[in-house]
């Protein structure tokens, strides 16, 4: 049996898995990379005894150089349900990718934000929202779409206050 590592360099290995071939595939590797999203990796094999008991030392492949990194425009939220006045938080599943972040109610064009960061951030806690209602989140900044800072994605719907008797 081989076990198989990944390693970032300046960073600890991180078992990726075991297996009984010479040969593995490792997908969703952990790493950090600088902030770019660019760095180095390399990727190790040790061989273990037929007791599992006795692991040789690993052997590692040279660093290989990151220099292209997917981003993510996924977005999360912390709370299933949200009542009024009730403080919830928003993030990007990226934690890399910084938004400016707006609520504006749906359906109702040309209408203020009824909340929205201060500034760009992959993390936004809203103090909370007095109205029941469903709410547009809008976020801007560079997308995977359009790099402009600028830029914005709509998810029109993405927030509803509701009662909280229901």
């Amino acid at each position: 049996m081989f076990k198989i590592y990944a390693q970032e360099e300046g960073e600890e290995p991180i078992l990726m898995g075991v297996t009984t071939a010479w040969a593995a595939m490792c997908y969703s590797t952990p790493f950090k990379g600088d902030q770019n999203g660019q760095g180095s990796i390399r990727y190790g094999v040790s061989s273990l005894s037929l007791d599992t008991d006795t692991e040789s030392e690993i052997a590692w492949s040279d660093y290989q150089s990151i220099t292209t990194r997917t981003y993510s425009d996924a977005i999360q939220i912390d709370k299933s349900t949200v009542t009024p006045d009730e403080e919830f938080t928003f993030s990007t599943v990226d934690d890399k990718r910084e938004f400016q972040w707006a609520l504006y109610p749906t359906g109702e064009e040309g209408a203020q934000a009824v909340a929205q960061s201060d500034g760009k951030t992959n993390k936004w806690v809203c103090s909370g929202i007095s109205e029941i209602g469903t709410y547009d989140l809008v976020l801007t900044g560079p997308n995977t779409e359009d790099s402009s800072d600028n830029a914005k994605i709509t998810h029109a719907g993405y927030l509803v206050i509701t009662d909280a008797a229901r």
